[in-house]
């Protein structure tokens, strides 16, 4: 729903493609795709500030794909910003490093902590932005022991990063933060 400045409203009761003059049936994803660019297409303007929330939702990885798309589109025409809450590796991996904020709750659950990845996000693989967001990993062996005994040094992931960064891999780095809040 829009207001414009008549003080009209805009509403959107149903949104549909046509295939060979029929209405074409759509997923729950598609549906939802279709309303969420519709919603930001009416109701952008100049220098909007956009709040979504797990724009994911329902959404196949290629919609997710031509969501952020249409939507980085959206935003540098409009000169506007968009803040979304996700729990998606594939959102995480259609934007630069620059453009994301991590929360983390500390160790010891006192605080939580904001912070750019140390990681390059930007067209990254999905397993290593689960591994650096989700925890994601093997255990049971000697090196997760190993590594489980250094990350009890650490309160936060930022922290393991910057006392091993230029010294070991990226990798092994990734591995350590993984086990930072486990006991």
């Amino acid at each position: 729903k829009k207001s414009s400045s008549k003080g009209d409203d805009i509403k959107i009761k149903e949104a549909f493609f046509i295939q060979e003059e029929e209405k074409m049936e759509m997923s729950s994803g598609q549906n939802n795709f279709i309303n969420i660019i519709l919603c930001i297409l009416i109701s952008i303007q100049n220098n909007t500030l956009i709040f979504i929330d797990e724009l994911e939702n329902f959404l196949h990885p290629n919609f997710i794909s031509q969501a952020m798309r249409m939507l980085k589109d959206c935003l540098v025409k409009t000169n506007s910003i968009c803040v979304i809450a996700t729990h998606s590796l594939h959102i995480a991996r259609e934007i630069p490093r620059q453009g994301i904020s991590v929360f983390e709750r500390c160790r010891d659950l006192s605080e939580v902590l904001t912070y750019t990845p140390e990681m390059e996000s930007y067209s990254c693989d999905l397993q290593t932005i689960s591994n650096y967001i989700f925890n994601t990993k093997e255990e049971g062996s000697l090196f997760d022991d190993n590594l489980k005994d250094i990350a009890k040094k650490f309160r936060s992931k930022k922290e393991v990063f910057e006392e091993f960064r230029g010294k070991i891999s990226n990798e092994i780095i990734l591995s350590i933060t993984d086990r930072v809040y486990e006991d």
